[in-house]
């Protein structure tokens, strides 16, 4: 069976529309953040769809600092709306290094997936955390996603588990 999301769209439909193998990254480097979202930016920025890196940067931040969007178990979602983007712009990477992102559990992550949605574009920056947390909330997905050892097999793990 199929898993849905409440608006009847499959997982890994949702995941699969916008997750392309150039914003995927095993290799997230930095030691906060910041620098975490900045890694992410620039691994957003490959999809060729953000059109002001400095205004979605500065859109991510100022959500950050607005509201920590470190989740549990090693999971972080940063995410903004912003004008930099006319579309739902994603991106999914993990990092070697623990980063602290003010977690719900106070547990530091390795996990990040990122996304940059227009403003007037609520539900598909909805769909595809709700796609994406669904995922991750599987803990041999989590164990497999963190042991992938290059950005082909994470961007494949990812798209096998939204698919069961």
């Amino acid at each position: 069976m199929t898993k849905e999301l409440g608006w009847g769209i499959p997982w890994g439909a949702v995941i699969a529309d916008v997750l392309l193998p150039e914003v995927v990254s095993v290799s997230l480097d930095g030691r906060t953040k910041e620098d975490i979202i900045g890694n992410m930016l620039d691994v957003a920025c490959r999809s060729g769809k953000v059109k002001d890196r400095d205004q979605a940067w500065a859109d991510l931040i100022r959500h950050e600092h607005e509201i920590s969007t470190g989740m549990e178990q090693g999971v972080a979602f940063p995410h903004a709306r912003t004008t930099a983007v006319d579309g739902l712009v994603v991106a999914v990477g993990t990092s070697r290094r623990k980063v602290d992102f003010e977690s719900l559990d106070g547990k530091p992550c390795r996990i990040f997936a990122m996304t940059l949605s227009p403003h007037e574009d609520v539900q598909s920056h909805l769909e595809f955390l709700s796609a994406m947390g669904s995922v991750l909330t599987d803990k041999k997905a989590r164990d497999r996603i963190l042991a992938a050892a290059s950005d082909r097999e994470l961007y494949d793990i990812v798209l096998e588990y939204a698919r069961r």
